[in-house]
């Protein structure tokens, strides 16, 4: 859904692992990005807390 949005693009693709590297496409978007996790992880709370869906 992050990427969808626009929020992460894919960087590089690698073929023998089938994986993504995914980066952010401007500052501002890091910013925000690293701002929201940073503040959710000094946040404590049980495992039911953190279930979405």
């Amino acid at each position: 859904m992050i990427y969808q949005s626009g929020y992460l693009t894919i960087k590089d693709y690698n073929r023998e692992f089938g994986t993504f590297l995914l980066d952010y496409p401007n500052n501002e978007v890091k910013k925000g990005f690293v701002s929201l996790v940073a503040s959710d992880s000094s946040q404590t709370g049980t495992a039911e807390e953190w279930k979405i869906g």
